[in-house]
């Protein structure tokens, strides 16, 4: 072959060459620019959990007279800074110091008639008590014109031990029967209150406060019960005292005719101790019955002896007395309002002369303290919230969200329209005048994983990614960990793998998904992944 002829078959081959190479230069770049691609990388990622829900100020305080009344002045208005403890009004008291003065004349009347019963019946006590008596001595034999001996003076008359003993053991009775009186009267006022606590607690019934108030309730109930049963028994001690001394003046009329035998007065004292079911109720009259016939010795004239019932239902009397004495003392000091904390008047409804209502809110106090965000979550989901964990809690009209942190996590149900579903508590930080009751959503971080391989959450499906190779795409399968907002963590690829996100040679698809990874080595569908907390379905529109 000529010199000529070589150089242009080399030519040829140069030629040729070149276009092979730039043919497959434009087959490598057709197939690159068919895909949205992105690259594996090493980052951190943040899963969160939406929530959303209401906001109030944890240092909010609604105020309110503790008693009725008329209102005499009012020193603050709204919008006002106030101090803990100073005075934001106060009510007309000359109606709340004249029940001072009424409770205390029927406090002094009920013991003045206690102290006349316990004296009634010691007294009755020392009547049936005879005095020894000494034989007198016998006349000197007079002398004929002896002068006339002085009078002696009388001996003191020395106490009897057994009326001595008598009166001890009976004041000794009589005190057991107050205490045991007061004993009740307060297990009975201690059992009322947790009523009445228990009633409201019960509202929500499946509650554990519900189950606490019930326990408390049952506590009081079994209390009162057993000081029933040990002012039955004072009772029924001090009872037996006096219907002995009745049966002994009983005897002393007997044996003297002159004074007619009384026997209806053992008989009433022995029905002495029905009367305690009398004072339980805490009544400060009493009845014929609660008195019994006493016949004096000698030539006494008769009278009655109280009952051991009737000391009981003094001492209920004098109790229901005390209480409402200091039920209006109280009172009357709540006459005067004062701020509970360091704040601002957030709102006030309070007017000179107007009548207000016990424990009707008249005033909001917020402190300075910080907001919280009450929401709500699923079964499945209370047990990925837990106490400290990171959030950001985003208000309607508010450019920048809040930080928070979960503050507490109901572990009772509440079951609802919603069906059953548990309360969470955020703290935020700042936003102290933030609107108390308006809505807001919260997304708490509920996992993290740093310095882990991520993609974008497009570019999973089916527990596999696409990755595009030298020689086409290859689906490989990952393990799909913490969920952020827009990249996962995977396991099974490497930082730097090229991933498919969208093929923008498919079609479009008829409804609002897209369509991705279809099937294997192909695109469609949706994106499907298994994380904590149980699988997750996520949709993307393809790409514009």
């Amino acid at each position: 072959m000529s010199r000529g002829h070589r150089r242009a078959g080399a030519a040829g081959v140069a030629i040729l060459l070149v276009g092979v190479a730039a043919a497959t230069a434009r087959a490598d770049d057709d197939e690159s620019n068919r895909y949205r691609l992105a690259t594996a990388t090493v980052g951190d990622v943040e899963e969160t959990l939406a929530l959303s829900g209401t906001l109030g100020h944890a240092a909010r305080s609604d105020v309110a007279f503790a008693t009725d009344g008329t209102v005499k002045k009012v020193y603050v208005e709204q919008g006002d800074r106030v101090r803990r403890g100073q005075r934001i009004a106060t009510l007309d008291t000359s109606s709340l110091e004249g029940a001072v003065i009424a409770a205390k004349a029927a406090l002094a009347e009920a013991k003045a008639r206690l102290a006349a019963d316990l004296a009634a019946q010691k007294e009755a006590v020392e009547d049936t008590t005879p005095a020894p008596t000494a034989p007198e001595p016998p006349n000197p034999p007079s002398q004929p014109n002896q002068p006339n001996q002085p009078d002696q003076p009388e001996q003191p008359t020395q106490p009897d031990p057994a009326l001595q003993d008598a009166l001890q053991q009976l004041a000794a009775q009589q005190e057991s029967v107050l205490a045991a009186q007061t004993a009740a009267t307060d297990a009975l006022t201690t059992a009322k209150d947790a009523l009445a606590v228990q009633q409201t607690a019960c509202e929500t019934p499946e509650t554990q406060e519900c189950a606490d108030a019930l326990v408390v309730v049952q506590e009081a109930q079994d209390a009162v019960a057993h000081a029933q049963d040990a002012l039955q028994a004072a009772i029924a001690e001090l009872t037996v005292t006096l219907t002995k001394a009745l049966e002994a003046v009983t005897a002393a009329g007997a044996a003297d005719p002159a004074t007619p035998a009384n026997t209806a007065g053992a008989a009433d004292a022995a029905d002495a101790a029905n009367t305690a079911d009398a004072a339980n109720t805490n009544s400060a009259s009493a009845s014929q019955d609660d008195y019994v016939d006493v016949p004096a010795v000698a030539t006494e004239p008769t009278g009655t002896t109280p009952t051991a019932g009737q000391l009981a239902a003094d001492q209920a009397a004098i109790d229901e007395a005390r209480a409402a004495l200091m039920s209006a003392r109280r009172s009357l000091e709540a006459a005067v309002l004062v701020a509970p904390r360091t704040g601002f008047v957030a709102t006030l409804d309070l007017a000179e002369g107007r009548s207000v209502a016990a424990g009707s809110t008249v005033g909001t106090i917020l402190g300075t303290g910080q907001v919280t965000l009450v929401a709500s979550t699923t079964t499945d989901q209370v047990d990925r919230i837990d106490v400290g964990q990171r959030a950001t809690v985003t208000v309607p009209g508010r450019d920048v969200p809040f930080a928070a942190e979960v503050t507490s996590v109901s572990l009772l149900p509440t079951s609802g329209d919603a069906g059953t579903t548990y309360t969470i508590t955020l703290t935020l930080d700042g936003g102290a005048k933030l609107p108390t009751g308006a809505s807001a959503s919260a997304a708490v971080v509920v996992a993290t994983a740093d310095d882990v391989v991520t993609v974008p959450a497009s570019a999973v499906s089916d527990g596999a990614v696409l990755v595009l190779t030298d020689n086409g795409v290859r689906r490989t399968p990952v393990t799909v960990g913490t969920v952020g907002r827009t990249r996962l963590q995977v396991d099974g690829i490497d930082a730097g793998t090229t991933v498919v996100l969208a093929d923008a040679e498919e079609p479009l698809p008829d409804g609002s998904s897209g369509t991705l990874f279809g099937g294997p080595g192909g695109l469609g569908g949706e994106v499907s992944f298994g994380g904590r907390g149980g699988p997750a379905v996520m949709r993307f529109a393809p790409p514009g």
